[in-house]
């Protein structure tokens, strides 16, 4: 298995090899999806996007803690869409749950219809940051919130496989470009949830 293949993997798995891949993100990401979904405030009516929600288990924890609002997920790997699809089944057919095969920069959704917007691990990946971040601050309701949550720069260069396709920035790269796509009231936290930590 090259450094080139585990890249490209983590930026959209593909082929059964991808299927596990899913399951291993999980286990891999469960703390850190767990608290930014904790950061990110949900309540019970709320309306949440995630973006890049890969093995699923940062859509499994808002559907446990959105009862009177709805769900949406929006992902580029295939192999994960399918994945989803059958997993969550039951809250697509309860109008619970919305799934999207799309990048961050074309969300194939409406104006100002997000409390709240949370991607993890995924910015990596993105084609375009700026129309990235000005795509969630487009379907965000005024007020909303979004938590983007990264590794650290330091601990991401460390990794062989970052070398192939990431693109790794530091937090006060993200923090202007948010700035310039309108958010405010921008706050980074560093949490040393494992021994890569957290952003």
């Amino acid at each position: 298995m090259t450094m080139k293949f585990i890249a490209r993997q983590f930026r959209q798995p593909t082929g059964h090899f991808g299927r596990l891949w899913g399951r291993l993100m999980d286990s891999g990401n469960a703390r850190i999806i767990a608290g930014s979904i904790n950061a990110l405030g949900v309540q019970p009516q709320h309306h949440i996007l995630e973006i890049g929600f890969g093995g699923g288990f940062g859509l499994e924890l808002l559907l446990d803690n959105v009862q009177r609002g709805s769900v949406t997920g929006v992902e580029i790997s295939d192999v994960m869409m399918s994945r989803a699809e059958k997993r969550f089944a039951r809250a697509i057919n309860q109008k619970r749950l919305s799934l999207f095969s799309a990048s961050v920069e074309q969300l194939p959704l409406g104006t100002s219809i997000f409390d709240g917007v949370l991607t993890v691990n995924t910015v990596y990946f993105w084609s375009d940051l700026k129309r990235g971040m000005s795509e969630i601050f487009r379907v965000l309701k005024p007020g909303g919130q979004l938590v983007l949550g990264i590794r650290p720069a330091e601990a991401m260069r460390r990794l062989p496989f970052t070398r192939h396709g990431f693109s790794i920035f530091v937090s006060p790269q993200l923090e202007e470009m948010l700035h310039q796509t309108g958010f405010q009231e921008i706050v980074s936290e560093r949490y040393k949830v494992d021994r890569l930590g957290y952003i």
